[in-house]
């Protein structure tokens, strides 16, 4: 097949990519032990920049000059779980993270020229990546799942638009759920850990109901975070490996920390702890060999893309049914090596949604890398195919929110079921009760988009911390909440700041790291302001609209899109997503200049006033180092006299927004309503977008 000879070159120009940026270590810190089970220690650290490694991609950690073998579990926002072969202590201050993932490409290319050696897997891919074949449907079954119950049997290939909140884990888990009542072989994959957990276990649900569940027909093969999979006592291939042998390994692992914790060893100690690590290794060959051996056995496994490509015990096997969820993430050419393994694959994903990530700019590595299968077979323009089932009902979202969506993005095609009415609890919620929706415009409070000097990317102070305030007293409720920005560097500020305002149940990433996610509340803070000359580029670029639909879509029961409205409206061509939004939000009646909810305190550390507060004098007075003060005009005469009369060193320089930062440690910023943020780690972060430094 040409085609895969296109894979090939673009698969290899990535890898070229990837290896030209090098191995580099990235920090990692605050890091958390959280468990150990026989085969592993569980950490969770804070990332100090975004990263797009996928589940189950193989890390080296650094620690105090000490290297340690693991995978990445998951991350979410700026923080990363990571699974690692030795416990390293309970906390881990700053530690390197250092990955190769153009080793999982490499690998990726062996499996696809395995494939093209072989007649019937080679068939398979041209099916999946034609759409060709017969098509068989049962229209009068009773219920989306039966519809898709049928083809899965029937057609060779079946693919499944499934737009937010339509159901997609209900209706795959129950073709899975039959196919494995009726004795066929399932390879159940997706691209994050996450995505496979959620799949895996409401399959579990549904065998165990009708009781089919039989010990070790049904998997999730490799590591799993979840707590469910990890409480079941038979789903995690690991757990139905020799009791007697991981009984001996933790005894191992007991007794290697015993011996690290003692401080300064003796050459009898060092020798039996490089004993230890030998008969411990061994040990987890052990243990892996017979993991191996629950996946040849299995009726249905479930696990991850990468984890397919990589582990001959998934890799060699042919199966009567695969299912890919989370397609329109994924990279074609692993679309289309998992349909290779099976008589018959189901994709599902929504081309509505962001694409996948590459780094290189070879044209065919746009072409293959960064459009999806709908792209490719077609679907995406024509939005009609034979093989093509659309899942219709959305019931993740209050009304109020899935309007703009079902009308703009996807034309009429979905609707709301009448449990979505259901999300009008989460909508009662104060701030703002009653409002699922809301644009609270931040004109006149200084909310000026700025750029980080090394990365170029942006971040607003005014409107990031009015978003943070906002979502600490949603959380405060019990309400899961997620901020989303387009930009990383806005993602860190407020990522760091939270932590040091120990702002719980609240998630912040970019657009692009919460695509698969949902929370009660979602708040979409734009950034993006003057003095910038135009918005960024993610609003007019050609996946404008599928940023703006990842955003509004997350939530389940308010969202809340924070703006410079008039900065939009003159800047932004009114087709484009952002605009649609905001316009459309303008209609609903929710645009709001509304300050009072600033007046219920989030956190001591971080408070709003009105105006020029006789609070910023008081912190003027008791500065003990320097004072670093920018202001767009003339300062008050107050403020003059304050400055002079300060007992430290004190700076002035012209920015367009007003600020005065205080011994490193507190920062003033605003106009009409001024916030005073005492956080030291943030600022110095700010200090670094300002200075590169």
């Amino acid at each position: 097949m040409q085609v895969i000879k296109e894979w090939y070159i673009a698969l290899d120009a990535e890898v070229k990519e990837l290896k030209s940026r090098g191995g580099a270590g990235y920090t990692i810190v605050n890091g958390s032990f959280l468990y150990r089970d026989s085969k592993a220690s569980i950490y969770i650290f804070q990332l100090t920049t975004e990263l797009f490694f996928p589940s189950d991609t193989p890390v080296r950690v650094e620690v105090d000059g000490e290297n340690v073998n693991g995978e990445i579990l998951g991350t979410e926002g700026f923080e990363i779980e990571i699974k690692l072969d030795t416990y390293i202590g309970e906390t881990v201050k700053e530690a390197k993270l250092f990955s190769e993932p153009w080793q999982l490409l490499e690998e990726l290319s062996d499996r696809l020229s395995e494939a093209e050696q072989a007649p019937e897997r080679l068939k398979r891919v041209q099916r999946v990546m034609n759409g060709t074949g017969p098509v068989r449907h049962a229209e009068k079954m009773n219920g989306p799942h039966f519809e898709l119950i049928y083809r899965s049997y029937y057609n060779d290939v079946t693919y499944v638009w499934g737009p937010p909140g339509t159901g997609k884990t209900y209706h795959l888990s129950r073709v899975v759920a039959q196919h494995a009542i009726k004795e066929k072989s399932v390879l159940v994959l997706a691209h994050s850990n996450a995505a496979v957990d959620v799949l895996m276990l409401e399959v579990t649900r549904l065998l165990t109901a009708r009781d089919e569940w039989r010990d070790g027909e049904v998997i999730r093969y490799g590591y799993s975070q979840d707590e469910a999979v990890q409480a079941h006592p038979s789903l995690l291939a690991a757990k139905l490996a020799d009791p007697a042998l991981q009984s001996e390994r933790e005894e191992l692992l007991a007794r290697r920390h015993d011996l690290k914790s003692r401080g300064r060893l003796t050459k009898q100690d060092e020798r039996e702890l490089s004993e230890l690590r030998k008969a411990a290794r061994k040990l987890r060959l052990e243990l892996k060999e017979q993991e191996e051996k629950q996946a040849e056995r299995a009726k249905v496994i479930g696990a991850t893309l990468t984890k397919c490509a990589i582990d001959p015990a998934l890799y060699q096997r042919t199966y009567d049914l695969v299912v890919v969820d989370e397609v329109s993430m994924a990279y074609v050419p692993q679309i289309a090596f998992a349909a290779s393994l099976g008589k018959r694959i189901v994709v599902c994903g929504d081309f509505k949604q962001l694409p996948p990530i590459a780094m290189s700019r070879h044209p065919l590595v746009e072409k293959w890398l960064r459009e999806d299968i709908f792209h490719h077979v077609g679907i995406e323009s024509k939005l009609l195919h034979p093989h093509l089932y659309m899942l219709k009902e959305q019931r993740r979202m209050h009304p109020d929110i899935s309007s703009f969506t079902n009308s703009f993005i996807y034309e009429g095609r979905v609707f709301d079921h009448e449990s979505a009415h259901e999300r009008s609890e989460i909508a009662a919620k104060g701030p703002f009760p009653g409002k699922a929706t809301l644009l609270l415009d931040t004109q006149d409070m200084g909310a000026h988009a700025l750029t980080d000097a090394v990365s170029r990317s942006r971040y607003n102070i005014v409107s990031g911390l009015m978003s943070l305030h906002l979502a600490m007293q949603y959380a405060k409720q019990g309400l899961s909440v997620g901020i989303v920005t387009p930009y990383k560097a806005q993602a860190r500020f407020l990522s760091v700041c939270a932590r040091e305002l120990h702002a719980t149940g609240v998630t912040i990433a970019t657009v692009h790291r919460f695509q698969g996610s949902e929370r009660d509340v979602i708040i979409f803070d734009v950034v993006d302001s003057e003095p910038q000359e135009r918005p960024g580029v993610l609003f007019f670029n050609k996946n404008n609209q599928r940023l703006i639909n990842v955003a509004v879509t997350r939530a389940r029961g308010k969202f809340i899109q924070i703006a410079d409205v008039a900065y939009t409206e003159n800047q932004l061509a009114k087709r484009l997503a952002l605009s649609q939004l905001t316009l459309h939000l303008k209609r609903q009646g929710r645009l709001t200049r509304e300050r009072a909810f600033l007046e219920d305190v989030a956190s001591k550390k971080l408070r709003w006033f009105p105006g020029e507060s006789p609070y910023l004098y008081k912190d003027i007075r008791s500065a003990k180092e320097s004072i670093l003060i920018s202001a767009p005009q003339q300062m008050s005469k107050r403020l003059r006299a304050e400055l002079k009369h300060a007992g430290v060193s004190v700076k002035i320089g012209k920015a367009p927004t007003f600020s005065v930062l205080i011994d490193n440690t507190i920062l003033w910023t605003g106009a009409e309503t001024t916030v005073r943020l005492r956080a030291p780690e943030t600022v110095t972060l700010l200090k670094s977008y300002l200075t590169g430094r």
